[in-house]
């Protein structure tokens, strides 16, 4: 027989424990609460944002704004403008540059053509120097027409050639027509040059050689 009395103890001897009681059911929050303030910040995000655009529009539209903004486009022409001379210069500079390096090419051209002229008289020089040289020592060089008296002195020469192509005159004249004697034949030969020729024409016999 089981005893129903709550002061009764069991079989064991233990007294029976109470049951603990359950705990109330939670409240659920309310998400709508949330809603108000985030749209109040939204709508207030946008009103600033609204503001700062017109403030900036405004801000365009101010005198003291749109003459910076005209002095800042007039300095950006200014500035476009020197640049644009700035470039018409270099390019005069680099005109006048390529200029003066024909002239120095045609200077240095010059230089070499009076440099070869000059060296071209200094041999005739030494050649006309020797020539006289030999004509002191009674020689007549070779080939030419020679002034007597003055190039080469009269008298009795000897050739100094070779062959069978020696031709020689005394001319009476310097036009080269009047011949008081002339040969042509072995270069074995002698001549008289007499103080009244005008000059002596000699060709292919060599050096004449004062006797």
């Amino acid at each position: 027989m089981i005893d129903n009395d709550p002061g009764s103890t069991g079989s064991t001897g233990e007294a029976a424990q109470p049951d603990e009681p359950e705990p109330p059911p939670r409240r659920r929050r309310r998400t709508w609460i949330l809603a108000v303030p985030v749209t109040a910040a939204v709508a207030f995000g946008a009103g600033v944002g609204a503001a700062a655009t017109t403030s900036i529009l405004d801000l365009d539209a101010t005198p003291a704004v749109q003459q910076r903004l005209s002095e800042l486009d007039e300095r950006e022409e200014s500035l476009a403008d020197r640049e644009s001379r700035l470039d018409d210069r270099g390019n005069d500079l680099t005109r006048r540059e390529d200029k003066l390096d024909r002239r120095d090419t045609d200077l240095d051209e010059q230089a070499d053509r009076l440099d070869a002229r000059e060296a071209e008289l200094d041999e005739r020089e030494e050649a006309v120097a020797a020539d006289e040289r030999e004509i002191e020592d009674g020689t007549i060089p070779g080939d030419g027409v020679w002034v007597v008296g003055d190039e080469v002195d009269p008298g009795t020469y000897r050739a100094t050639g070779e062959g069978s192509g020696c031709y020689w005159a005394r001319l009476s004249d310097l036009s080269g027509t009047g011949l008081l004697a002339n040969h042509y034949g072995s270069a074995s030969v002698t001549v008289t040059i007499r103080a009244g020729d005008a000059a002596f024409e000699t060709t292919g016999c060599g050096k004449w050689r004062r006797q």
